[in-house]
């Protein structure tokens, strides 16, 4: 078959990367992780100090600062809001993307890296992430680059080999570290470790591999270290520290769930290049220039599914790492094999098709609540927050139709093994999916779940007051409140601002199930959905 032109195949590559930037701003940040990051990059503009975390301009600790440096580059220039969160994700998906044609065009040919790029974009979850404001995308880049250059430095098979590639592979290390602690490094060594482990240890790098390595690594994160404890004190380092392993070893914000929690995960969120690649976890035959490359990807996976498993804290994005090594193993599986077996097939089109039918009954879903709001009377914030009035129009139904029409051509396609165009479905497919996703369904959800709290947070930002929750941890107070540093340590806490005299009014939010209504201290405002308001009284 006649390859593309490489120019014209990384020109399509990043044109695949456009719907990443559709409805960046559409739907509010979400509460916790999206909130809390962005947050964290406001009070860096607002503090000007780039050197510390902050929350509440207080240390927060849980965090290196590199994916903040980003968000407060983007709201520097966009201002401080939902698009300029999110934006540095969708620009990593570009360049995930690009990375993805690069070295699948080094592996084998432009075709392939063509279809990597694609199958990439194609699929829900990575698609899905490259639109929200969470840090793993940039992670998960810094990552692969690093094991991507290591395997340049370390085989002699590899055709991207090169004298620089150990200091390339350190580099992105470091800034993984940088990004997300001491788990950047961690999933480098052990996916090595599992590398040559599997190879028997026969080719173990040269000396000179891992001081090339070591000496940009520790560069780069001395280099922060340095500055971070000089600055910030010993302390929040050891804090910093201390919740990284917080997170192997304790469910941390209730987050636990069972061992095969992430496998069910990238298995159906990573539809449709998860079932795809599920033929290449037999035994394959493979070229020798491939074969080691094969061997690194497995290693990844499989250290990133066994890692996450392992730990207490389990939250869906933590093994998003996987979805990368996932994505090699379905464009081989996918471009080498004569036949797509036809177990494979029926699953694709009977799950693309159960996918399609959720996205048209959504609005009949919201607009009977009637049948199903019983089942939540025992759980009494769930009941009062889809509880309220959502406009859900019936012509939301129209993008799953879409998709089903989709879903019945790609079931032709695949019947007749024509893969070019399974590919393009499916990528529509999916740009369909997210893009009503994010500037359709997720607005009149977040409604639901936290609309009524942003709505009084912000109807408060910039008033001469102070506003905390009470019962509940929660980041928008400070993100849609716009909290002032003026404020001071302990006005964000209610406690606080309950039991100790105040100079401005205090205003208070809490959920419905929380029995605030009893506290003589407060006065009642009013209730939306599953939130309560109060001030404190004799505040006024």
């Amino acid at each position: 078959m006649k390859q593309p032109d490489g120019r014209k195949a990384l020109f399509m590559v990043m044109m695949l990367s456009l719907p990443f930037y559709i409805g960046l701003g559409a739907a509010h940040l979400f509460d916790w992780d999206e909130i809390n990051f962005a947050e964290s990059a406001r009070e860096m503009i607002a503090s000007q100090n780039f050197l510390k975390v902050q929350i509440g301009f207080e240390a927060f600790w849980e965090k290196p600062p590199l994916f903040f440096w980003l968000q407060s580059l983007t709201s520097s220039v966009l201002g401080v809001n939902e698009t300029a969160a999110r934006l540095p994700n969708a620009i990593c998906g570009t360049l995930t993307l690009v990375t993805l044609f690069r070295w699948g065009k080094k592996i084998r040919d432009v075709r392939f890296g063509l279809t990597w790029a694609c199958l990439y974009a194609a699929s829900l979850l990575p698609h899905f992430y490259f639109k929200f404001g969470v840090i793993d995308p940039v992670f998960n880049l810094f990552i692969f680059n690093s094991i991507l250059w290591s395997y340049a430095a370390t085989d002699q098979l590899a055709a991207s080999s090169n004298k620089n590639a150990a200091y390339i592979a350190g580099c992105f290390s470091g800034l993984a570290v940088l990004t997300k602690g001491p788990v950047g490094f961690l999933l480098l060594a052990l996916t090595f470790a599992g590398f040559h482990f599997a190879g028997r240890f026969r080719q173990l790098p040269a000396t000179s591999f891992y001081m090339r390595f070591g000496l940009i690594f520790i560069l780069i994160v001395g280099s922060w270290l340095s500055a971070h404890i000089y600055f910030n004190g010993f302390e929040i380092f050891l804090q910093f520290l201390r919740y990284q392993a917080e997170l192997f070893t304790q469910p941390v914000a209730g987050h636990k769930q069972p061992f095969y929690y992430h496998f069910l995960v990238v298995l159906f969120g990573c539809f449709p290049m998860s079932f795809i690649a599920l033929p290449m976890f037999g035994r394959q035959a493979m070229p020798d220039t491939e074969r080691v490359f094969l061997r690194w990807m497995f290693s990844l996976f499989w250290v990133v599914m066994i890692l996450f498993s392992i730990t207490t804290t389990k939250i869906v994005h933590y093994s998003s790492m996987s979805y990368l090594p996932l994505s090699y193993l379905a464009t081989y599986c996918f471009l080498s094999r004569k036949r797509i077996p036809s177990w494979i097939r029926h699953t694709l089109w009977i799950t693309g098709t159960f996918i399609s039918l959720l996205w048209i009954i959504i609005p009949w879903v919201f607009n009977n609540r009637q049948l199903w709001i019983g089942i939540l009377d025992k759980d009494r914030f769930a009941y009062d927050s889809f509880n309220i009035e959502v406009d859900w129009p019936y012509w939301i139904s129209v993008p799953g139709i879409l998709m089903l029409l989709l879903s019945i051509l790609i079931r032709t396609s695949l019947k007749n093994q024509k893969r070019a165009p399974v590919l393009a479905f499916y990528y529509s497919y999916t740009v369909v999916a997210m893009t009503s996703l994010f500037t359709v369904i997720l607005p009149r959800i977040e409604q639901y779940t936290q609309g009524p709290a942003i709505e009084f947070a912000a109807k408060k930002a910039g008033a001469p007051v102070y506003l905390a929750t009470l019962g509940y941890k929660s980041y928008i107070p400070y993100y849609y409140f716009r909290y002032p540093a003026a404020n001071g340590p302990g006005k964000d806490n209610a406690t606080v601002l309950l039991d100790t005299p105040q100079d401005k009014p205090v205003f208070i939010m809490t959920k419905s199930d929380l029995g605030s209504q009893d506290d003589k201290r407060l006065e009642f405002l009013y209730q939306k959905g599953g939130f309560r308001f109060y001030q404190k009284a004799g505040t006024r």
